[in-house]
């Protein structure tokens, strides 16, 4: 069976994050990095690709698609089920030893959606990572395609020149 696999790289602006939290679509360049897997052989060394990514924020599950010059993404969503867990103040966070804190993570997992782009200061992490998985057919063969989508701020992107 042949697999593509396509990481995608995307930096956003406070802007872009603040838009994408507000339901609208946002309209950026990105770069995408595809590999081909077959019976043991890749396409490595793989060339980075970059492209135009609209980046929509729907309600509704929208798979990844592929577009001419680039790609449509819409971002997870949280489950309408979800409510969030009561913070802990800061004494009882301080109270907890390293081993309870990640415990305390590990046991209150937050879904992904566009909430974790937002700044730290507002309740986000400026990170976004997530995976899809589907099958398409080309030339009568199934392909599975995985594409790997890690979104960051700008801002991030900046710090990590330093």
């Amino acid at each position: 069976m042949k697999i593509l696999s396509v990481f995608h790289n995307i930096y956003l602006t406070q802007e872009d994050v603040a838009n994408l939290v507000d339901m609208q679509d946002v309209h950026v360049i990105g770069a995408s990095l595809p590999v081909w897997f077959y019976k043991g052989t890749t396409s490595e060394p793989a060339e980075e690709v970059f492209c135009k990514y609209t980046l929509t924020n729907n309600k509704e599950h929208q798979p990844i698609k592929t577009e001419k010059d680039g790609y449509i993404i819409n971002l997870p969503q949280l489950p309408e089920d979800y409510t969030p867990t009561p913070r802990l103040t800061d004494d009882e966070w301080r109270e907890l030893s390293a081993i309870d804190q990640m415990e305390w993570y590990d046991n209150h997992p937050t879904p992904m959606s566009a909430n974790n782009l937002k700044s730290v200061r507002d309740g986000g992490g400026e990170y976004l990572h997530f995976k899809e998985y589907s099958k398409i057919k080309r030339n009568n063969k199934v392909v599975t395609i995985i594409h790997v989508v890690e979104i960051r701020t700008k801002e991030w992107l900046m710090n990590s020149f330093n």
